[in-house]
C-alpha cells in the first residue's frame, strides 16, 4: 500500500509538471506509472483539471483497467497505457502530452527526424506518427504500438504524443526532448529545412540507446 501511495503522489507531481510546462491544458493528456512488484498502474483521473487535482485523485487500476484504489474514474486513455505496458516490459512510466509542436507534427502527419544531439540515445530514433484512432479505442492502441515499436516516443495523429521511460523522470525527459525536437524542426523548416545528424553520431547514439535500455 505504501508503494501505491508513493507512486500516486509521483504521478500527481509529474502531471502537475506537464501542466505547468504547458504540455497539457484543462484535464487533457495523462500520466501513468507502474506500481513496483505488482500488476497495477497508477494513472491520472478522467475530467479532473490539473489546477485542482490532488494526489488522492490519481487512480490505481489492474491489468484489465478495473479500479482497485481511488474514487475517481481513470483516464479515458487507460486502455492505451495498459496496451503499452503489456507490450513493453521496459516501460514503467508514460506521458501522453498535448504539447503544441508535437501536436502540429501529428496534425500534419509528419514524423520527427532526430536532428538534435542526444536525441537518439533517449528516444531511440525517428519518432513515427501513429494512424488516427478514437481516444480509448482498440484501434488507437494498436496503431500506437505499431508506430512506437521499441522506441520511447510516438506522435499520435491529430492528438499530441506518447512518451515512455523506465521511470517518470526518464519518461519526462523523453517528452521534453520530443517537444523540443518538434519545435526546432518546425522552426528550421521556416528557414530552409532541418539538417540531419551526422551518420557517425546516429550510429553512436543508437548503440547508447540499446545499451541504456538494458540498464
Amino acid at each position: 500500500m505504501n508503494d501505491q501511495m508513493e507512486i500516486r503522489r509521483s504521478v500527481h507531481t509529474a502531471a502537475q509538471k506537464m501542466w505547468r510546462h504547458a504540455m497539457a491544458e484543462g484535464s487533457a493528456g495523462n500520466v501513468s506509472a507502474r506500481i513496483p512488484g505488482e500488476p497495477l498502474v497508477a494513472i491520472t483521473p478522467s475530467n479532473v483539471p490539473y489546477e485542482v487535482m490532488e494526489p488522492g485523485d490519481v487512480v490505481v487500476v489492474d491489468e484489465q483497467g478495473e479500479v482497485v484504489l481511488g474514487s475517481r474514474n481513470p483516464s479515458f486513455e487507460t486502455p492505451l497505457h495498459l496496451a503499452v505496458y503489456a507490450a513493453r516490459a521496459d516501460a514503467a512510466a508514460l506521458f501522453h502530452t498535448h504539447a503544441v509542436y508535437s501536436f502540429v507534427l501529428g496534425v500534419a502527419g509528419k514524423p520527427l527526424a532526430p536532428v538534435m544531439d542526444e536525441f537518439i540515445q533517449y528516444v531511440g530514433g525517428a519518432v513515427e506518427v501513429a494512424a488516427f484512432g478514437e481516444s480509448g479505442s482498440e484501434d488507437l492502441s494498436q496503431s500506437v504500438l505499431a508506430a512506437l515499436g521499441e522506441k520511447n516516443a510516438v506522435i499520435l495523429a491529430n492528438h499530441g504524443n506518447l512518451c515512455c521511460g523506465r521511470d517518470l523522470d526518464r519518461a519526462w525527459h523523453v517528452a521534453q526532448l520530443v517537444e523540443k525536437g518538434a519545435k526546432v524542426t518546425i522552426l528550421a523548416d521556416l528557414i530552409g529545412g532541418a539538417r540531419p545528424l551526422p551518420e557517425e553520431i546516429v550510429e553512436a547514439e543508437t548503440e547508447l540507446f540499446e545499451m541504456m535500455k538494458g540498464m
